[in-house]
């Protein structure tokens, strides 16, 4: 029963949910995308699905990955780092993007603080917040669904807000645009998944 339960949930997500959340953060992030930006270095890329449809249509941008799990097909062109230590020089690229990746550590501000040390102005970061033990659920279930099937490493460190504007303080960055109402799922489904627990935020230094 359990297989059965996991079989519909994981079809459900891959086959409505999964294609469109793709569609609809990849227009939600080129829209906030400063005009200025000619490189972008995607921090946990995983297959680099996102970047390569953000790349399509900002073909200006040149963008580039790193993830700590080696896979053998990546849409971008992806380096293999070792979760800490960015293999990349202070203030070589324009732009870091870190998209679902700081839930899935235990140091949020050390990643945030190599993005810093590597971006020359900003930085993307698209995560979760929570409000109650009911949000916290709900993402520990949608990880669990989007994830655990890659091995992913499951943490479920998830931040309130103020311990967002907390980590974004002491790392000396300034919020140019917070959004937590991304419309990544379509009725019903946006009614138990969506509820403001999903942020979107650039960040500039």
């Amino acid at each position: 029963m359990f297989n059965n339960f996991k079989y519909i949930t994981q079809f459900i997500h891959n086959k409505l949910i999964h294609s469109r959340r793709i569609k609809i953060l990849e227009s939600c992030i080129g829209k906030i995308l400063p005009k200025d930006v000619r490189t972008i270095l995607d921090i946990g890329c995983g297959d680099g699905l996102i970047s390569s449809v953000l790349q399509q249509e900002h073909q200006t941008v040149e963008i580039k990955g790193i993830e700590v799990q080696k896979r053998n097909k990546c849409l971008i062109p992806c380096k293999y780092f070792n979760g800490k230590v960015i293999p990349y020089k202070d203030n070589s690229v324009d732009l870091c993007m870190i998209i679902d990746v700081l839930h899935h550590t235990n140091d949020i501000d050390s990643l945030l603080k190599e993005a810093a040390r590597v971006s020359k102005r900003y930085i993307i970061i698209k995560d979760h917040l929570f409000n109650t033990k009911f949000d916290f659920f709900i993402l520990k279930f949608m990880d669990w669904i989007g994830n655990k099937p890659y091995g992913v490493k499951l943490l479920y460190n998830y931040q309130r807000e103020q311990d967002w504007k907390r980590i974004i303080k002491e790392n000396k960055l300034k919020v140019i645009v917070w959004n937590n109402n991304l419309p990544l799922y379509s009725y019903p489904f946006n009614l138990i998944f969506g509820r403001n627990i999903h942020l979107l935020m650039l960040l500039k230094k």
